[in-house]
């Protein structure tokens, strides 16, 4: 199974009064190209953490990270910033959208953002929308919509710009069984229809039987086993 990304040795340590503080420890470890891959465990146990620096967001205190081929932990901050732009989504557990600006606007804004010139993003951000189910709701404002539809809308828009790899941290963290399965089988149909490579975080026991791959940390150290290949 190919790996579009790689880590070694990946360790992260925080300042705590005189002392250090290592949130991440000689952490190893595969996500394969086009796949779902789980990062589990308990609050506190550095998935968040690991998903920040594997996302070109954090650096490491020690190891290396490779993304796509590419050397993210010794690039310079312009490059890592390319890199999050053309080839990395981020979805995140509070949609964060935009109240004012509906759905589509939504959307279009983040391509706007990412750089996608004004001649695709309206057919793209149309495209994206119908992708997640929520064609019909596109002109829709954010207060118009359930919980549910509008983590939807934060997933069309972080796949807009045809990111290779999207990051989402406790995206069903706030939702219920029903919704947070939803947002499982879209995630699913998008992994089919769009080739990306998802990466989410999540405590939640019940989703892990869902993706191909579940890495399990504890104590900011993946747990003995490391790589579980889910049925």
């Amino acid at each position: 199974m190919e790996n579009i990304i790689l880590a070694e040795g990946v360790g992260r340590s925080f300042k705590a009064g005189d002392s250090d503080f290592w949130a991440l420890k000689d952490v190893t470890l595969g996500i394969p190209r086009g796949k779902l891959t789980i990062l589990r465990g308990r609050s506190g146990s550095g998935k968040t953490t690991l998903m920040n620096i594997l996302g070109a967001l954090d650096r490491p205190t020690e190891g290396r990270v490779e993304v796509d081929g590419v050397d993210i932990t010794s690039a310079s901050e312009p490059a890592r910033d390319a890199l999050r732009r053309k080839k990395i989504g981020f979805i995140f557990q509070s949609v964060a959208l935009v109240s004012m600006m509906t759905a589509f606007e939504n959307v279009e804004f983040g391509m706007r953002i990412a750089g996608v010139p004004a001649s695709e993003r309206r057919k793209r951000a149309e495209e994206c929308l119908h992708l997640v189910g929520l064609g019909s709701r596109m002109n829709h404002m954010p207060q118009e919509m359930s919980g549910g539809e509008q983590q939807r809308v934060a997933i069309a828009r972080a796949i807009a710009h045809r990111p290779a790899v999207l990051f989402a941290d406790e995206p069903t963290a706030e939702l219920d069984t029903g919704t947070a399965f939803a947002v499982m089988k879209t995630f699913r149909e998008l992994i089919e229809a769009e080739g990306v490579t998802l990466v989410m975080t999540t405590h939640d026991v019940s989703l892990v039987e869902l993706a191909d791959c579940v890495y399990e940390l504890s104590d900011g150290k993946l747990v003995t086993g490391e790589e579980v290949e889910a049925e």
